[in-house]
């Protein structure tokens, strides 16, 4: 293209098609023609660039990495404040500490947010214990008993069975299938609808570093 160019330039041709001798060409024509030599060059290498339409490789964005990582991180620092507020709350009895609610939940929310504070529903084993937690509460909380392994079978979420004298008089009586285990104000157990919203008594032992 570039050789197309060059001899199809008018001072060239004239230079070289005319009884004139090269020598004798002044210093502008031989301006005027590396001029034109290089718009040429110019042209060539343009046209030869790769189309504008054709889309680029970019690199991948990161952002959406960084905000995955982000909030990945804010929820895990807001799990830590949760945990570290909440081990304040937290009250020993013999080996243990217990954890009051303040919040009303369903039976199976309750379990799972004592899980979230490396804990468990409470397991109530002696009397002394039952007679504890009887007297920090003001209303009837969720502890850790339930027959839904097996209907009719009460069992603390530990495997173990449930003293029968801690139930209240005619429990339970699994009324229209209450199938979760509460601790009543007063101090005797009651079997209810795990749908129930209920404060509850988490359970941890005191050795935790948690």
């Amino acid at each position: 293209m570039a050789e197309e160019n060059i001899y199809g330039n008018e001072i060239f041709i004239k230079m070289i098609g005319s009884e004139r001798d090269p020598s004798d060409a002044n210093d502008g024509d031989y301006e005027h023609l590396d001029q034109e030599i290089c718009e040429a060059e110019d042209k060539t290498e343009k046209a030869e660039e790769k189309p504008k339409d054709v889309p680029e490789k970019r690199p991948r964005p990161v952002w959406p990495l960084y905000g995955l990582h982000t909030a990945g991180a804010a929820l895990w620092i807001a799990v830590l404040i949760v945990i570290f507020f909440k081990s304040y709350n937290w009250f020993d009895f013999g080996r243990h500490k217990y954890y009051f609610s303040t919040e009303r939940r369903s039976w199976t929310a309750a379990r799972d947010a004592c899980v979230f504070m490396f804990s468990y529903l409470a397991v109530i084993n002696s009397v002394d214990e039952k007679n504890f937690i009887n007297n920090k509460i003001t209303e009837d909380v969720w502890v850790g008993l339930s027959d839904l392994e097996k209907e009719g079978v009460w069992k603390w979420i530990s495997g173990e069975s449930v003293d029968k004298s801690f139930w209240g008089s005619g429990e339970p009586n699994n009324q229209n299938e209450e199938d979760c285990g509460e601790i009543k104000k007063g101090g005797m157990l009651n079997d209810i609808h795990c749908t129930a919203e209920r404060r509850w008594v988490c359970e941890k032992n005191s050795a935790s570093s948690r």
